[in-house]
């Protein structure tokens, strides 16, 4: 256990069990945190609320199994380690089920568009969104990762094909966090441009793609308020400078054209973290007593929870960071380890909201 010694184990357990039993107790009073994924935090982008309605004129369909917060997406945070990508949703409410289904979420279809600009021509590419989006890309893309509530999941090509089923959607809460090989987008995911699409599962075969109905007066299942040309998607994450109501709107002519995000670009403009540096940006930090790696900041907020570097928020982050509270790594760095937001860092207030929010 990170090679500490018969006497720092007890001092452990009981600090677990002080900091477990306070949390538990609400001490503190934080409200409980969202998941973080595992890996280097490359970009975090704050969407916001109340904009699952595609163009802006979209009304969510009026029978009892649909739910207010469904597919809208609060902050997107995009992570990745030596092997695997991570696409993490918060949610704007927790996430449910429907129709009395044995599954952790049934509305939401992902589908994570990706283009690899350094692409060679062998890669197979398109614009054309899959079937029954009712939607284009203002450039070919390479890969999208497909993922729906009743258990389908994998990367394919823009020709149908699979190209993994190596894909896990974890549910927690009112977070999704969905992880793939990294070899199966070409490699590094700062490389590439991204469009990122909720769009509603329908999982009647009758239905185009799965994709559930849009009209302009449906019936209780159907999203009504546009029509059978409307792009099937009912929220979408923003890049710098991008309007959802304007890119989805449908009024013209033609089939509507979604842009990308470009990863490395929306980074550096403060949409994330490149993964570099030591500012609390999503990078790396000071290195704590008896750590082998770094401080991280998985999420991006300026504050280092992975205390000990390893690329997982735990309860280890809490002990080790209250073990070392008045080291200089701590003490030098407070902005980034006040997490209580007293003004101060090290102390056990500070590590009891680090554990409330990892936990």
């Amino acid at each position: 256990m990170h090679g500490v010694t018969t006497m720092q184990r007890r001092e452990y357990l009981t600090r677990a069990a002080g900091l477990g039993a306070l949390a538990v107790c609400g001490t503190t009073g934080a409200a409980a945190a969202s998941t973080v994924a595992p890996g280097t935090n490359v970009l975090t982008i704050e969407d916001g609320t109340g904009d699952n309605n595609g163009d802006g004129n979209l009304r969510l369909p009026e029978n009892s199994n649909f739910y207010e917060t469904a597919w809208d997406v609060d902050v997107f945070t995009l992570s990745q380690d030596d092997s695997r990508v991570y696409f993490q949703l918060e949610m704007a409410g927790e996430i449910q089920s429907a129709f009395g289904l044995d599954v952790d979420y049934f509305h939401e279809f992902h589908q994570f568009y990706i283009r690899d600009p350094d692409a060679g021509d062998d890669v197979p590419s398109s614009s054309q969104g899959f079937e029954g989006l009712n939607a284009n890309f203002t450039d070919p893309y390479h890969y999208v990762l497909l993922a729906n509530g009743e258990g389908y999941s994998a990367i394919q090509n823009p020709n149908g094909e699979e190209i993994t089923t190596d894909v896990t959607v974890d549910v927690q809460g009112d977070t999704f966090v969905i992880d793939a090989p990294r070899s199966a987008i070409g490699g590094d995911i700062t490389d590439t441009e991204v469009a990122i699409l909720e769009c509603p599962y329908d999982g009647t075969e009758t239905e185009a793609g799965f994709l559930r109905d849009i009209t302009e007066n449906g019936d209780e299942y159907d999203f009504t308020g546009g029509s059978s040309g409307s792009p099937r998607v009912i929220d979408m994450v923003e890049g710098e400078g991008q309007d959802q109501t304007e890119i989805l709107d449908d009024s013209g002519f033609g089939t509507v054209e979604i842009p990308y995000i470009d990863v490395d670009t929306e980074s550096s403009n403060g949409g994330g973290d490149d993964g570099g540096g030591d500012d609390g940006g999503g990078g790396e930090g000071p290195t704590l007593p008896g750590q082998a790696n770094p401080a991280r900041d998985p999420d991006g907020d300026g504050k280092y929870e992975d205390v000990n570097g390893d690329g997982q928020t735990d309860l280890f982050d809490a002990l080790d960071y209250y073990n070392n509270g008045d080291s200089d790594a701590v003490q030098n760095n407070v902005d980034a380890f006040d997490f209580d937001g007293d003004g101060d860092a090290g102390d056990l207030f500070d590590a009891l909201e680090l554990w409330n929010r990892i936990s």
